[in-house]
Formats: C-alpha cells, structure tokens, sequence
C-alpha cells in the first residue's frame, strides 16, 4: 500500500498527516515506512527523532528526492511487499508526487487482479 500525502498547507501539515497515519498503521501490527520526498525533509528529522527515543510503534524514514525517487519508491516496494510506504511530497505537480501516485495506481491494480 502506498498513500501519498501532497500539497498541504500550513507547512508541514502534510508531514503531520503522514507520521500519524504510519503510527497509526504500525500500531496494527504492519512494517511502515515513510518516504519524505518533500523539500523540508520534515518527516525524516521526525524518524530520526523517534529513533533517537527508542518510541514504539517502529517507524522507519528515508528521504529522498529529486531523479532517484522514482527508482527507490520502485525498490522499496519490491523489497517491502507487505509494508505501507507513506509519500510526503511538497505538491501535486512535483515529480515524487507523481511518482508515488503511478506506483499506487500499479499496486492498486495488481491487488485488485489477485483477489
């Protein structure tokens, strides 16, 4: 599963929404990751904090931008089957946000032709 959080404001509102919706998840039991492909890099200081304190639920972070986020968001999803992967991107437009939303669609529908 991939949810992509793009284009809020304030600033940093979007991060707000993907770190709680990737505890929230983790609380359930599931692997999560967040992807911060935005430009404050907020969620990926947030992880960095959360490990720092050793809180649980685990949720691991990595940021990434620009031309190499179309290929990790691919390797990730590859190597993390049955993980959530939350996309912070800065807007609607941008390339990761794009990325991410074709990535979703493709795993939406391949979900969808399994069952």
């Amino acid at each position: 599963m991939i949810v992509t959080v793009a284009n809020c404001a304030p600033a940093d509102i979007g991060a707000l929404v993907a770190e709680n919706m990737a505890v929230l998840h983790a609380r359930t039991g599931r692997k999560m990751l967040v992807l911060d492909a935005s430009r404050r890099q907020a969620c990926a200081r947030w992880g960095a904090e959360r490990a720092r304190s050793r809180l649980r639920p685990v949720v691991a972070t990595r940021a990434v931008r620009g031309s190499g986020f179309s290929g990790e968001l691919e390797r990730l999803q590859a190597r993390y089957d049955d993980v959530a992967i939350v996309v912070d991107t800065d807007g609607g437009n941008g390339l990761e946000c794009r990325c991410a939303l074709r990535a979703d669609r493709g795993a939406r529908r391949a979900g969808a032709a399994d069952s």
